[in-house]
């Protein structure tokens, strides 16, 4: 069996520009998520799935193997994970015939996601005779729960909205409700998505909410450096 990981890093990004390239604790911020796909003991190859000649040389540069770079269709806002990851195993199959068993996506957007979640999570999905992917998420934090949504009227007023209502209203305000942790881990067999199964049974992989920070703002890159940071001094 072989299991391959794939980092989606393109260069585009518009509300924080060039995120992947920022400098995060000391290094840019995709150095992160390299050194944890290095470092995992279940993945056995690590490939950058980008556009930009400057992150592939990175990539290089610290243990990645150079590889082809996406097309700039596959570069752009809209462009779905399913494309990019079927982008790179049709660029494997075509180049050396190479066909993994299982695929792993790592944002570069989790920099606290480490090598032990990656691992940890590769052997609940290999036990899982029935799953047909991995998602990690976390705990969403009681400030954030659904029964506390409310939206704007045509009036400028807030109100409950009976939709949401409707949705949620089976669910308590001490219950805990769980939410995707921006693919920090994403796993699934290579048939299925050659298949295009992308749903079936969904395996959760539960990380605690101080290594689930998904990087998409700038509030989310000052609170995810402090995290690391004060991870680190521990």
């Amino acid at each position: 069996m072989s299991n391959l990981a794939i980092i989606p890093a393109r260069s585009g990004s518009k509300r924080l520009p060039n995120k992947n390239m920022l400098e995060f604790c000391g290094h840019p911020l995709l150095y992160w998520t390299i050194k944890t796909a290095l470092e995992s003991k279940c993945i056995d190859r690590v490939v950058l799935s980008t556009d930009s000649i400057e992150i592939m040389e990175f990539g290089v540069k610290n243990g990645i193997e150079r590889s082809k770079l996406r097309p700039e269709f596959l570069a752009e806002d809209s462009t779905s994970t399913h494309a990019v990851i079927m982008n790179t195993l049709a660029c494997l199959a075509d180049s050396e015939s190479y066909r993994p068993s299982t695929i792993t996506l790592l944002q570069p957007t989790s920099p606290l996601r480490n090598s032990t979640d990656v691992d940890l999570a590769h052997q609940e999905f290999s036990i899982s005779s029935n799953a047909d992917r991995l998602v990690s998420y976390t705990v969403l934090p009681e400030s954030l729960h659904p029964s506390k949504i409310m939206v704007e009227n045509n009036l400028g007023f807030l109100e409950e909205n009976s939709i949401f209502q409707k949705n949620f209203s089976s669910i308590e305000s001490s219950e805990r409700v769980f939410i995707r942790n921006g693919a920090a881990i994403y796993i699934c067999k290579s048939k299925n998505i050659s298949s295009g199964i992308l749903f079936g049974n969904i395996l959760g992989f539960k990380m605690p909410w101080f290594r689930s920070v998904d990087i998409d703002t700038q509030e989310d890159f000052v609170l995810a450096e402090a995290l690391m940071l004060h991870l680190q001094k521990q």
